[in-house]
């Protein structure tokens, strides 16, 4: 049942997303604005080398952090990873500062209370965001993970759909990971699946 379920999500994400709509947040406010609640999540991770080809099927969440006037959404994913007909769960936070031009995306490394200074304090640089290139989507952002290359891109969909993927490359590994969010409805919220 869980692998249906996740392989019915990632049928249903990557429909969603496969269309390169031409909306799109156009600063970091209205990026905030669009981001922040809570969304279905469904990754893919497909490796020719160095990683294991999987699914993720979960829920993700962008909530206001209020930590000395600045404009932060803490990031939290939750689900299930399934490898074959085996699962098992897992979560990863991030830390999105969407007051900054451009809006910069941490890693979440905080260890121990989860108070804003901690969370702040030991958050360490992932990559930025830059929301008008020239194609009318965002630009490819990078993130150097020694010795391999993280190649990323933010698209949106509708008003409710956004896709972010990666393309690694380097002498370790060598695959994609698409991660594909769908915003929960209103009504439904509180009760997404993990």
């Amino acid at each position: 049942v869980g692998f249906l379920l996740g392989l019915s999500m990632v049928l249903g994400a990557a429909m969603a997303c496969a269309a390169n709509g031409s909306w799109q947040p156009r600063s970091p406010s209205t990026l905030r604005t669009f981001i922040s609640g809570e969304w279905r999540l469904v990754k893919t991770m497909n490796y020719a080398r160095g990683g294991v080809t999987s699914t993720f099927s979960g829920s993700a969440r962008f909530e206001p952090l209020n930590h000395g006037g600045h404009n932060l959404l803490q990031y939290h994913e939750e689900g299930k990873v399934f490898i074959g007909s085996d699962s098992f769960a897992a979560h990863q936070r991030l830390l999105w500062d969407v007051g900054s031009e451009p809006p910069t995306v941490y890693f979440d490394e905080a260890q121990g209370e989860r108070t804003p200074e901690n969370i702040v304090t030991n958050a360490r640089f992932f990559h930025t965001i830059e929301l008008n290139h020239l194609d009318g989507q965002p630009a490819p952002f990078e993130h150097h993970c020694d010795p391999d290359l993280y190649v990323g891109r933010l698209r949106f969909s509708t008003p409710d759909a956004f896709c972010i993927s990666w393309r690694i490359t380097g002498p370790k590994k060598d695959g994609v990971i698409d991660n594909e969010f769908i915003r929960v409805p209103e009504a439904d919220r509180g009760a997404a699946e993990l």
